[in-house]
């Protein structure tokens, strides 16, 4: 019955992103989503993404790992920084077989900071790459696992409504890291 109750509750996590980025990508689209920029500890939301994901990184076999280094701050929205930090976690359990990790580190970088998650997983081929982060578009490992193919949309426009970035380091089966730059505060839109 626990192990019954924990897939309940993890279903239910699942839901609620999926139902966020559609939510959060439907304003985006419609120019009615406003962040508020404020100084953020990336490093915090960063180890709440950790430990909101632990469970079904447990349950997958998988390393979760935080990686060490000093608190990074950025000038950003903590709902938007939040969000994005959940669909790259997620995306990287999604993607790593059992035996592998998914390290999450916050970084400072010239002119703002990164959030960034790596994993050991299968990898992007480079054709797949650019159609990644259209809404509802996935690769073809994207396709055999659970997800409505939203994530990297979402996490591209909040990217972009900051004046940051999306990067994509992939190589086919052998992992990948995916950044959202943040610049820093007199950098901001």
């Amino acid at each position: 019955y626990q192990e019954y109750a924990g897939l309940i509750h993890e279903g239910g996590r699942n839901l609620s992103l999926i139902v966020d980025d559609v939510l959060d990508l439907a304003r985006l689209e419609a120019g009615k989503y406003e962040i508020y920029r404020d100084l953020i500890s990336l490093t915090d939301l960063a180890a709440e993404a950790v430990h909101f994901m632990r469970d079904e990184a447990t349950r997958k076999g998988v390393a979760l790992e935080l990686a060490n280094g000093g608190d990074v701050e950025a000038f950003a929205d903590s709902k938007a920084v939040r969000q994005i930090a959940l669909n790259l976690v997620s995306n990287g359990l999604k993607f790593t077989p059992a035996g592998g990790t998914v390290t999450v580190a916050a970084m400072d970088a010239r002119g703002g900071a990164l959030l960034a998650v790596s994993d050991t997983g299968v990898g992007i081929s480079p054709e797949e790459l650019t159609r990644l982060s259209r809404a509802f578009d996935q690769g073809d490992a994207g396709k055999r696992q659970k997800g409505a193919g939203l994530g990297l949309s979402v996490v591209r426009a909040f990217a972009e409504l900051h004046g940051g970035r999306l990067d994509i380091e992939s190589r086919e089966g052998g992992g990948a890291t995916i950044a959202v730059f943040f610049p820093a505060e007199k950098g901001a839109n």
